[in-house]
């Protein structure tokens, strides 16, 4: 006869091991969006200017000289310029008060790219603005210039007297496009 014997066994008791450290935090995070603008109105100035008196000029050649200045644009990419002659009307005028002498006004807008010819009163359009470093007024680069050419048989005649001084103010405006 098969004989059966049956024994009691001790429960097992299984246990769970875990490393003793730091709680075990579960993450979480949260983002959000923020949106970043930038505004600024759009500006343009003129910086530099200095008056221009031509004297003396060479006996049988044009009287000539010339003003470097800056000009600053901030928030657009060109820009007309205007010149207007105080004592002219479509065109520039140097004057004692009694005799008028004509002179002519060039723009150059890039150093030695050449002078555009201006006529008064009517703005010279689509003007790039050039890099203005730090267009200041106080030793700043100059990015443009103007031209002032009187004539010889403007200014080397008999009604023209020596010792007189014939001026004109030339207003500058600039204005973005």
């Amino acid at each position: 006869m098969n004989h059966i014997s049956l024994r009691r066994v001790a429960p097992i008791t299984m246990a769970l091991l875990l490393p003793i450290a730091a709680p075990v935090a579960l993450a979480v995070n949260a983002n959000a969006n923020t949106e970043i603008v930038l505004q600024f109105t759009s500006a343009i100035s003129i910086n530099g200017l200095q008056n221009l008196t031509i004297a003396d000029p060479t006996s049988g050649n044009n009287a000539v000289d010339w003003e470097s200045f800056c000009i600053r644009g901030i928030g657009f990419s060109t820009f007309e310029i205007l010149f207007e002659s105080e004592n002219g009307t479509d065109e520039y005028i140097l004057t004692d008060g009694t005799i008028d002498i004509p002179y002519h006004v060039g723009f150059e807008n890039v150093p030695n790219g050449g002078f555009a010819p201006t006529i008064e009163g009517v703005a010279l359009t689509g003007q790039a603005i050039q890099d203005p470093g730090n267009c200041n007024g106080n030793g700043a680069p100059e990015n443009s210039t103007f031209e002032v050419t009187i004539l010889n048989a403007d200014w080397e005649n008999a009604r023209v007297l020596s010792g007189t001084e014939y001026t004109d103010t030339l207003t500058i405006t600039v204005t973005s496009e």
